[in-house]
């Protein structure tokens, strides 16, 4: 499950790995506290970049528009992840849509203050740089990876990545179906079909808001059964 995690995660709450003490503190002093509600825009792609975002409590979508205006859901973020820097550095608006998946607390650190921080580690500018490298390769390589897969492959692998981050960080994501079969990109019919069918086969359990892995071993055959 690392290797999932590895290969379909954007890592962004390493941002921070490169803070002194004295510039983790300038962060929690100078940020801005946000309650927001579940289905509540954070910002979207007609807001210029004001600064990052870190998530204290709750999770985050990330989604683009496409051509027919609806979203397409392409990341999750958790607890201690930060976003909302892909267009920090161009002065532009943000490229994406971010929307609360729950009632999430949100730490708000404005672009002066970024620009304050970089002045001081220039460590954590590179470490912003190296964050929106990473998840531009790893776009391509989940499109690359998922690109082959029926859709009960593309499910596992996103059942395996949450298993992976509740047993690592201890944090239970809740997705709601219609989502869950967004960020894998199908339709919730298809999507319902593959999970009954994993569950009639004894690999997950599923309650009204839940799915629960019960059997690893063949799960993970079924990966490369079907590749």
């Amino acid at each position: 499950m690392k290797d999932i995690y590895d290969k379909l995660c954007f890592k962004s709450d390493t941002i921070f790995n490169e803070l002194t003490v004295d510039e983790l503190s300038f962060f929690y002093e100078n940020v801005e506290y946000k309650h927001i509600k579940k289905r509540e825009e954070i910002y979207n792609e007609d807001h210029f970049n004001s600064g990052i975002y870190l998530i204290e409590t709750g999770s985050v979508f990330l989604s683009n528009t496409n051509l027919i205006g609806e979203p397409n859901i392409f990341n999750i973020h958790k607890k201690s992840d930060i976003f909302g820097y892909r267009s920090l550095f161009c002065k532009t608006h943000h490229s994406e849509i971010a929307t609360a998946n729950e009632d999430s607390i949100i730490l708000h650190l404005s672009i002066e203050n970024v620009k304050k921080m970089m002045a001081l580690n220039g460590e954590f500018k590179r470490s912003i740089m190296n964050a929106i490298n990473r998840e531009n390769i790893i776009l391509i390589e989940r499109m690359n990876l998922l690109s082959n897969c029926n859709i009960k492959v593309k499910i596992i692998y996103f059942l395996l990545l949450f298993d992976f981050i509740k047993k690592e960080y201890n944090i239970d994501l809740p997705i709601r179906r219609a989502d869950f079969a967004n960020l894998i990109g199908t339709v919730r019919e298809s999507f319902i079909r593959s999970l009954k069918e994993l569950k009639n086969n004894g690999l997950i359990t599923m309650g009204s808001n839940t799915i629960r892995i019960i059997d690893y071993e063949n799960l993970t055959k079924l990966i490369h059964e079907n590749h």
